[in-house]
């Protein structure tokens, strides 16, 4: 998926309107194979493509470089510094060009946003690295193993950091609700709290096992579209009907990663 053209993806883009528009009726391996080519190459709210190493698809790839690059031995204050700022750059265009497009940040707000989460990975980092030799009491190999989990501590707080800043905007003006069918009813502010607190604590219990296997199941396992009831909602969409009079009783939101 990583090396379609975008002859594959404008082709891709055509078998999957066909279908939706009724053209073609049957399902098929190389409609299937279209879908997967839009699901992993454009964003889910704009249609856009993309850029190959912001993608989801790429993360593993992309996160390899960085990942190695922290976890090296004795890197000294200028070498946390690079990969700490190296990782936390990644980290903010995955999450700028994969988010929910509801209401997208402003360049100041990105810029802000990105200055506070390598500020917080850095200090962390640095404070840890020079911590941990002097705890002379504990005995050297945990000291040493103390040393090797300085990368993941700076991580995680960078990373709660990351996911209020970054996705400030949907929590204060909430995010936009879809019907089944697509169409958009309205903005909710009530589901993108909970939904932010929860991915918080999956975001750190993934961190331990993030690998090259790990990492595309464990962001297959939540939905891209997610699907609320609307009464978990505002009562501005209790009472919702469709284009053909039905009662609207579900509504999707695009959870961005």
């Amino acid at each position: 998926m990583l090396l379609n053209t975008t002859h594959d993806i404008e082709t891709a883009k055509r078998m999957v309107w066909d279908y939706k528009n009724g053209v073609t009726s049957k399902m098929s391996p190389e409609l299937w194979r279209a879908k997967k080519v839009l699901d992993s190459t454009l964003h889910p709210d704009t249609g856009e493509t993309v850029f190959l190493p912001f993608r989801m698809s790429s993360c593993v790839l992309s996160n390899l470089v960085v990942t190695a690059g922290m976890l090296t031995p004795n890197l000294g204050t200028a070498g946390t510094l690079f990969w700490q700022i190296a990782n936390q750059s990644l980290n903010v265009a995955i999450n700028t060009a994969n988010a929910n497009k509801s209401h997208p940040l402003t360049t100041k707000q990105i810029v802000t946003n990105y200055t506070l989460a390598v500020s917080a990975s850095c200090s962390v980092a640095l404070g840890l690295n020079s911590l941990v030799p002097r705890l002379k009491s504990l005995k050297p190999n945990t000291r040493m193993i103390l040393g090797r989990l300085v990368p993941f501590a700076a991580v995680v707080s960078a990373g709660i950091v990351n996911v209020f800043l970054m996705r400030s905007e949907e929590l204060k003006k909430g995010i936009t609700v879809f019907d089944r069918k697509g169409n958009e009813v309205g903005t909710s502010k009530q589901q993108p709290g909970k939904s932010k607190g929860v991915e918080t604590l999956v975001n750190i219990g993934l961190i331990f096992a993030t690998s090259l296997v790990a990492l595309p199941f464990a962001l297959a396992v939540f939905p891209q579209r997610r699907v609320l009831a609307v009464n978990k909602l505002e009562s501005k969409f209790h009472e919702l009907k469709d284009k053909d009079g039905n009662d609207i009783k579900e509504l999707e939101f695009n959870r961005g990663i």
